[in-house]
């Protein structure tokens, strides 16, 4: 997994991280050999793997009408990772969460990868993620406004 991005899912007490990745096996790192990526600024393109922001205030207010408007079920895929299906000129994703399709606001999303759908996408997001590799809601490491996304 090296040089590939990850979202931290649990940092244990003694302070070692948990990396989730996409398309690899998950780990346990020393957080001195991860660096803290910013993708905020990578444009969101049909294929990528993204995140939707877990912030509802900031998220909610993104979809306004012309965006595609908020539905409160918007609320229960905070915090997930999806894949872009398509991209859309007024500046929304069609992003696959589960087994659902939803239109957010690109700027909602953060970028993690440019790589092939992974096997797991058939897994309901608020199932939990044990053994059997299915999705959960995610635990994210905030700090200020850097994007949880690991370069390993």
């Amino acid at each position: 997994v090296l040089g590939k991005n990850g979202i931290v899912n649990t940092i244990d007490g003694d302070g070692d991280v948990y990396v989730e990745f996409h398309d690899a096996d998950d780990y346990w790192f020393n957080p001195e050999l991860l660096t803290i990526v910013d993708t905020s600024d990578v444009e969101i393109q049909c294929g990528d793997f993204v995140l939707v922001l877990d912030s509802y205030r900031k998220v909610k207010a993104l979809q306004d009408e012309a965006h595609g408007g908020w539905k409160s079920q918007m609320g229960k895929m905070l915090g997930h990772s999806g894949l872009v299906l398509d991209v859309l000129s007024n500046g929304c994703a069609e992003v696959l969460l589960g087994s659902r399709t939803w239109k957010f606001n690109v700027k909602a999303l953060r970028f993690i990868s440019r790589t092939a759908l992974p096997q797991r996408f058939d897994e309901e997001p608020d199932q939990g993620k044990g053994q059997d590799g299915s999705f959960k809601r995610y635990k994210f490491l905030y700090l200020s406004t850097v994007v949880p996304v690991l370069l390993v």
